[in-house]
């Protein structure tokens, strides 16, 4: 085959590769570590997104952590990838739990979040690492991170992505402490469905039922008179892929987690009947009653505050 022949051919595969869709890197080897008088254990990044006039059939999220020079965090840390709405609010898009001592890439389906994944956005991840460059147990991390793109006709249409719960921290078992989180919303706009997505994991270990990192407990998730529950466990950590073998207790099965792994969302879809047009409707997350008994001699090593991380966000369809 002739040179211009070859260029030629190459030029059309590259125009219906872009006619199909697009990719879009948000991080591409991002160092995230602590250390050398450096916090970046959370880096943010501006990324240009579609502009939003294209229909697209469905998006995925790629999310890799792998090791510096070889010399990953030898432990299991918590992750999360976030990206900021046009109103400044954070919504968290991935969350996930680093292997010990090897790389992971995990794949998510965020086509129903379209209307927030469009145009300039703020992204930022964050790993709860403790080391960097020259420490004795690991350089921290690498992160890449991308949004594909297909375009075509989504099975849903999705209208506007509403955040419900800013990702925090809730600490479990304390009688003074209200473990709860939810918000006000109000409806302007009809729409046929919602879906709401939760990610809940518990950590925490030593406690009372070694609570929260290895006790199954029930949650609840209310909006006005719907609500819905769910034990919120892992029973397959043994069964987690990393890109080589893990040290660690990444066996052992979890509050919502595993070493090694993404957090898969709790999603739950409600008719757009069950909430009024124009009214103030309140959203709970709430887990079962639980006192600890052993709240005065934390040491932050095998007896840790039982706490629950949660986030919480809602999805309208047309």
């Amino acid at each position: 085959m002739k040179l211009t022949s070859c260029l030629s051919a190459l030029a059309l595969w590259g125009f219906a590769a872009l006619a199909q869709g697009q990719e879009v890197s948000i991080f591409t080897a991002e160092h995230v570590y602590f250390g050398n008088g450096q916090n970046k254990r959370e880096v943010t990044q501006d990324v240009k997104l579609p502009s939003g006039s294209e229909s697209y059939e469905q998006v995925i999220l790629s999310v890799r952590t792998y090791c510096p020079n070889d010399r990953c965090d030898w432990w299991d840390r918590k992750g999360a990838l976030y990206v900021e709405t046009d109103e400044g609010q954070t919504v968290e898009l991935m969350r996930f739990m680093t292997p010990y001592r090897v790389g992971a890439r995990w794949n998510l389906d965020v086509t129903d979040l379209q209307p927030l994944l469009k145009g300039p956005k703020r992204f930022r991840v964050f790993i709860d690492t403790w080391v960097g460059p020259g420490h004795p147990q690991g350089d921290g991390w690498l992160v890449d991170a991308t949004l594909k793109y297909t375009k075509g006709v989504p099975k849903d249409r999705p209208l506007a992505v509403l955040p419900l719960v800013s990702a925090k921290s809730i600490e479990y078992g304390n009688p003074s402490v209200e473990t709860l989180a939810g918000r006000v919303v109000e409806f302007s706009e009809e729409f046929s469905k919602a879906k709401i997505w939760t990610y809940v994991t518990g950590h925490g270990q030593g406690n009372t039922d070694n609570c929260a990192e290895f006790c199954q407990r029930r949650h609840t998730l209310s909006l006005g008179n719907w609500s819905t529950s769910r034990v919120i466990w892992r029973d397959n950590c043994r069964d987690t892929v990393t890109e080589g073998p893990q040290m660690g207790t990444w066996i052992y099965d979890r509050a919502g987690w595993c070493p090694g792994d993404k957090v898969n969302p709790w999603v739950e879809t409600l008719p757009g009947s069950a909430l009024g047009l124009g009214q103030e409707t309140s959203f709970q997350w709430q887990p079962e009653a639980y006192t600890n008994h052993r709240r005065d001699d934390y040491d932050n090593n095998g007896h840790t505050m039982p706490y629950y991380q949660i986030s919480a966000f809602m999805v309208l369809f047309e």
